[in-house]
């Protein structure tokens, strides 16, 4: 990173890529000077303490430099003064941190995300877990709601979610049957329950017509046929 400081009447360039600052003797800035780099290097002692704090923020990697009209490489890459040395070993004996550290918060997020949904349809009651007619819970919603309340974890038992039908009515019944079971079945502790409508799809199947589905397939199951020929007996096997 190159620039022109102007003292008096003459001009001094300044272009010390390789140290990453620059000398009063070199560069003879004055402060107010249009060149951060000039102002910060004339400022500081080179080789200070705070001088290798200002190098180390330099990012890592090639620089971009404009020739002959194009800049090489094309794609973005840091620009201003390279790294020292020492700043360069240090990058590639860690590498690839920190870059690393935001991939597996990447990936953490995901399965974060992944776990919630998972555990969102566990702690929700859908439309099978309810009367059609009376939108009273049946017995196999009443056994996912005690379900959720003693064996889910302790975290996962503070929301349930009720899956949202056609008819706010129902919506609004539902959600008061389940209210009633959870003062029954947990007491006091259901105020601290909160109870939310959720958009979505059944994710399962009723037990009445899994129980129809197995019948009809055993039904229409045909018998085996197994060919069994029995072995000839005669006088000389006697």
């Amino acid at each position: 990173m190159g620039c022109a400081s102007f003292s008096g009447g003459g001009s001094s360039a300044c272009n010390d890529s390789v140290s990453g600052g620059c000398e009063p003797e070199v560069c003879g800035c004055e402060a107010g000077s249009s060149c951060e780099v000039c102002d910060a290097g004339c400022e500081i002692e080179k080789g200070s303490p705070e001088w290798w704090a200002m190098q180390a923020e330099s990012p890592v990697g090639s620089r971009q430099v404009y020739k002959k009209g194009k800049l090489w490489p094309p794609y973005p890459r840091p620009t201003g003064p390279k790294q020292q040395f020492s700043h360069k070993y240090h990058a590639a004996h860690y590498w690839p941190y920190p870059y690393v550290c935001q991939d597996r918060a990447y990936v953490r997020n995901v399965m974060a995300l992944q776990e919630d949904n998972g555990w969102q349809r566990l702690t929700t009651l859908f439309d099978y877990h309810f009367d059609e007619h009376t939108n009273q819970l049946t017995h196999s919603g009443m056994e996912q709601l005690i379900w959720i309340l003693e064996e889910a974890p302790e975290k996962r038992r503070h929301q349930i979610y009720v899956q949202k039908v056609v008819g706010q009515e129902a919506n609004i019944a539902r959600v008061e049957v389940v209210r009633t079971a959870l003062i029954e079945l947990a007491g006091a502790e259901a105020s601290d329950i909160c109870i939310e409508l959720k958009a979505g799809r059944n994710y399962g199947r009723p037990a009445l017509e899994i129980d129809t589905i197995r019948k009809a397939e055993i039904s229409s199951m045909p018998e085996p046929r197994i060919n069994y020929t029995a072995p000839s007996t005669t006088s000389e096997d006697q």
